[in-house]
């Protein structure tokens, strides 16, 4: 109890809050990134991709979900029949319609392709993205 009534005053007489001051707020640039509240961009396009390439869609853009580029793309490379062939003791939440949905909401999955890449055996955004599938799905375990 003694340790107890310790910690509560201990707890009770520390004030914090967020600093509103510091090297996220306004705006700062350094080595060509410019930060602003926080955000980060850059103005040389290969640093912004790779700012933006892991964002996801807010939820309020995923109505159409099904129509967009990318998850388009791994319709046509990874069908629900390969899903379920795959994936053959998932449960009811692990739909062939929430892995487009997933792939939906990250618009720059199976959907960017460097066409300068040396990369001899990625000659086209459906070859770069067949091997972005098969990377996710090595790394899927769904156990019954």
């Amino acid at each position: 109890m003694k340790y107890m009534t310790l910690l509560l005053a201990t707890v009770s007489s520390v004030e914090a809050a967020i600093s509103t001051e510091g090297p996220w707020s306004g705006t700062h640039i350094s080595e060509g990134f410019t930060f602003t509240d926080g955000v980060a961009s850059h103005s040389d396009e290969y640093f912004q991709r790779r700012i933006t390439s892991p964002l996801a869609l807010e939820e309020s853009l995923m109505t159409d979900y099904g129509t967009k580029e990318n998850a388009e793309r791994v319709k046509r490379i990874f069908s629900e029949n390969d899903f379920n062939k795959a994936f053959p003791k998932k449960d009811e939440f692990y739909t062939y319609g929430n892995f487009i949905k997933a792939i939906a909401k990250y618009p720059a999955f199976c959907n960017e392709f460097n066409s300068k890449s040396t990369n001899s055996n990625l000659s086209d955004i459906e070859e770069a993205c067949k091997r972005e599938l098969s990377t996710l799905l090595t790394h899927i375990e769904i156990n019954s």
